[in-house]
């Protein structure tokens, strides 16, 4: 666990896990403000659920074929979840913001599957229930300023300003 790659894999994770579910939290909330109904605004976890859903399953069958090299598909994964992040801001129709989140549940659920993977390749089994453990840890204890955050961005307002 002193090796840098480590520590790369551990930040990641933990920034990941927040977008992860900062998005799955405020997503309802921003589509109302972008003018959708309840309904549309809830339909975007069900878009967010099929592109998950989808990343999960063809990720594996990717990695696992050697069609593509599984740190390939976490470095395209992270850059689409960020111009899907990209997406939902500027979106303002159910079908904009409807594919952002599809994107973002498809990239999420290609680097969720692979973390384990990756861990398991960078330092091999014996070392997985300790860097597993460890890569928890961290992410929990950064959890701790999550619902001050989702506060901060969910009250009364200004849709998202941060005023």
């Amino acid at each position: 666990m002193k090796s840098p790659i480590y520590y790369v894999i551990v930040v990641t994770g933990v920034v990941f896990a927040y977008n992860l579910v900062m998005f799955g939290v405020t997503i309802v909330d921003h589509g109302i403000s972008k003018g959708l109904s309840k309904w549309e605004a809830a339909a975007l976890l069900s878009c967010y659920g099929a592109g998950d859903f989808v990343g999960r399953i063809c990720s594996g069958i990717l990695s696992d074929k050697k069609i593509c090299n599984r740190r390939d598909i976490m470095a395209v994964g992270f850059l689409a979840t960020s111009g899907a992040l990209v997406g939902v801001i500027y979106a303002s129709s159910m079908v904009l913001l409807g594919a952002a989140s599809v994107v973002f549940g498809l990239t999420s659920g290609s680097i969720m599957i692979l973390f384990s993977v990756l861990l398991v390749e960078y330092f091999g089994l014996k070392k997985l229930p300790m860097a597993i453990g460890f890569h928890c840890l961290v992410n929990g204890l950064a959890t701790l300023p999550r619902p001050f955050l989702i506060g901060r961005f969910t009250v009364p307002g200004p849709p998202f300003s941060g005023h």
